[in-house]
């Protein structure tokens, strides 16, 4: 299927960019000492995942019909799309609890080291990632891609934490 195709090469390009960031937060936030930062880049992994899960959704996905499936495997994808809400569920809880904890003056309280390189980073990931944000959405519409859209909004919810 020529759609399922260009579907995993988006999601190869995306999570390629998802890494990027990742590691370009991580590595600054070493560097830097920056906790809050580090946490940031482990937290934009999780859009590496949820590339992983699309990525193994539309190889199901693109299996032919057959005897069992003669409507095809297209819903796989669809089905893929319950991983995503998955891990915005996670993302969300990690969210509030480390609001809670910042509340109540525990380990995860320390106050975050803020230089002109921290908003240089931040901003050139924010502008990567809104642009994945953008382009993964237009494109899973245009499409008709559950997953690419799900994938989009799963981003969206990333750029709004960071």
């Amino acid at each position: 299927m020529e759609q399922m195709r260009r579907v995993r090469h988006i999601l190869l390009v995306i999570l390629g960019l998802n890494l990027a960031v990742a590691l370009a937060k991580v590595a600054y936030g070493w560097l830097s000492g920056s906790l809050s930062m580090t946490a940031d880049g482990f937290h934009s992994l999780s859009d590496g995942a949820s590339n992983l899960i699309g990525l193994v959704g539309v190889w199901i996905a693109s299996i032919p019909a057959d005897e069992n499936h003669p409507y095809g495997h297209k819903k796989f994808e669809t089905f893929t799309t319950v991983g995503i809400a998955a891990l915005l569920l996670f993302v969300g809880f990690e969210v509030v609890l480390g609001a809670v904890q910042r509340i109540g003056g525990g380990a995860a309280a320390s106050t975050p080291q803020i230089s002109a390189a921290s908003f240089v980073v931040m901003l050139i990931t924010l502008a990567v990632n809104i642009g994945v944000y953008t382009y993964e959405f237009r494109v899973g519409k245009k499409l008709g891609s559950d997953f690419l859209v799900s994938d989009a909004l799963h981003t969206r919810s990333d750029i709004l934490v960071s």
